[in-house]
């Protein structure tokens, strides 16, 4: 398993500043494993003991464990060497069909005749996809209101009314907690 599928895995155990200090690991994993706990601490802006109980969080038993996983997550990568524009490429001609395939009047109905268009990221990749779709939107004077937080998203499922509209974005789509409190 990759870092960032480990990642997604554990979403919900993770904070922001988990995210945060994982976003800075994820950009420099090359150097991390030539880096000692304090050197990394002081790198991500946490201390030694909150670089353990982010390795927790991801399932290791500590962060050398984690240290460990990583050192062999990049070895693994520079042996793999894809072809990245043509990967790109041939998900690009996938998205094309399945879009072809796929009668999209209904979500479009659904989306212009909605009073309020909400959407939420479950992790870090899927919140960045929702900052780029209300992006997207701004352009057709439609606004999507982008939840943050899950606390936050709580807290809008609470005054959503059946003339709104929520998109829910999350890698696996097996969050419990979320199922639960949207099933509500």
């Amino acid at each position: 398993m990759r870092t960032e599928e480990l990642i997604n895995k554990y979403s919900d155990r993770l904070t922001e500043n988990d995210m945060d200090a994982l976003s800075i690991i994820l950009k420099n994993k090359n150097i991390i494993g030539s880096l000692n706990s304090k050197e990394i601490s002081d790198f991500v802006y946490t201390s030694p003991a909150g670089l353990t109980r982010l390795a927790k969080k991801l399932n290791f038993n500590g962060f050398t464990e984690f240290k460990y996983f990583l050192k062999n997550d990049v070895e693994q990568s520079k042996d793999i060497a894809p072809d990245h524009m043509e990967i790109l490429v041939n998900d690009m001609n996938d998205t094309l069909k399945l879009m072809k395939q796929t009668n999209l009047l209904p979500l479009v109905t659904a989306i212009h005749d909605a009073n309020r268009v909400y959407v939420y990221g479950t992790g870090w990749g899927e919140k960045r996809a929702a900052e780029l779709l209300a992006r997207n939107f701004l352009a057709y004077d439609k606004p999507l209101f982008l939840i943050p937080s899950y606390t936050e998203l709580l807290w809008v499922l609470n005054d959503i009314t059946e003339n709104d509209l929520l998109f829910i974005i999350s890698f696996s789509g097996e969050n419990k907690n979320l199922v639960k409190s949207l099933k509500k």
